[in-house]
């Protein structure tokens, strides 16, 4: 037994020694990079021009050209905040976010708070924003199932969707979600709503009427979807071209058609609820999905042909691609105890959040 923890703890030491030298010549490429853009910018330059790109991908020419996937960089807790939001909501100056479950309205120079949507009680927590920049409508989705449409520029309620129907201003209820929302998306003049209740429901925010639900026997669209909805809670969605992306506590993630509402694909793979989706266009122009699971792992599927698709399902076994079959490309394990509930791309950077404010950073 003790020369098996000695081993385990040489494994860790020369995986930890590998990722510091990483780190190390990551920093120092940096630092050479943006010397080389302060030379250029600078009235009196010193000569640091020579650290160009060029230079780099000479001198620096593995690192530079890192195999995909490669961690690069963990960013510890203690540098970071506890709650991360990746993706604050912006608009006309102001951030908008949650904090703990309370939509908050920051002035974006100085982070001065300067609105805050507080809950009467704690059926009306705030789960999820988001927000359309073209109409500056900040759209929040709670507990309770209610959606709220509010103007971020005086804060005032717009729309309410609820299925009570006094909370709809005395009109006839909306076919609002039956259980809490875990999930909003905006596009095209359409909000995308995620649910509990294993639904996702369509909304115009033109004249605030439900235009169809997705999964359900009851669906607006011919009923061509039914019976191909998720079996369980809508945790995530993203859109993409007219695509539509949804994960759920089912383990799998389905492809929609924005336009028809029908069924593309359903992408099985993971062992755990399915946590964060984003679409990225690689280098070589191909799309890709990145889900992020409860498993402890992310995993990119190519979906650049994906609106060819017939709504054949793909198991994830590596076995698509051609003809509209999305492909499972990688899977990117993590260390325990990483729940991967946000995961962001900047740049070629894939950005997780892998634990209590600990971000690792991998090449992409």
């Amino acid at each position: 037994m003790r020369a098996k923890l000695e081993e385990v703890s040489r494994q860790v030491e020369s995986t930890e020694a590998w990722l510091e030298s990483v780190e190390e010549r990551y920093n120092l490429c940096v630092l050479f990079y943006c010397l080389c853009k302060l030379d250029a910018a600078s009235d009196n330059p010193k000569g640091y021009a020579a650290f160009n790109k060029i230079w780099l991908e000479e001198n620096f020419a593995a690192l530079c050209h890192l195999p995909k996937y490669t961690i690069i960089r963990s960013l510890p807790k203690e540098l970071l905040r506890r709650n991360i939001d990746f993706q604050p909501w912006h608009y006309q100056g102001k951030v908008f976010s949650l904090n703990n479950n309370i939509v908050e309205a920051r002035l974006a120079f100085n982070n001065e708070l300067i609105e805050r949507f507080l809950a009467p009680d704690v059926s009306s927590f705030t789960k999820c924003l988001t927000l359309d920049e073209d109409t500056g409508k900040l759209c929040s989705a709670s507990i309770d199932g209610s959606i709220k449409i509010r103007s971020c520029s005086d804060y005032s309620l717009l729309k309410k969707f609820a299925n009570d129907a006094d909370d709809n201003y005395g009109e006839t209820a909306y076919e609002a979600h039956t259980g809490s929302v875990y999930c909003l998306t905006y596009s095209n003049g359409k909000l995308y709503s995620g649910s509990v209740d294993h639904t996702i429901k369509v909304w115009d925010c033109t004249n605030y009427m439900l235009i169809t639900t997705l999964g359900t026997s009851r669906s607006a669209n011919n009923g061509d979807n039914r019976g191909q909805g998720h079996r369980g809670s809508v945790l995530c969605l993203t859109i993409d071209n007219n695509i539509l992306y949804s994960g759920s506590f089912d383990q799998t993630i389905k492809v929609w058609n924005c336009t028809t509402y029908h069924l593309l694909a359903t992408l099985r793979g993971h062992r755990g609820q399915i946590m964060n989706l984003v679409v990225y266009n690689n280098r070589n122009g191909i799309k890709e999905l990145y889900s992020s699971g409860l498993d402890t792992t992310v995993r990119v599927w190519d979906v650049h042909d994906i609106d060819n698709n017939n709504g054949d399902d793909n198991t994830g076994n590596g076995n698509g691609g051609g003809g509209g079959h999305p492909l499972l490309m990688a899977t990117l394990e993590y260390p325990l105890p990483a729940t991967l509930s946000c995961i962001a791309i900047y740049g070629n950077k894939l950005y997780a959040k892998v634990g209590q404010g600990v971000i690792q950073v991998r090449h992409i």
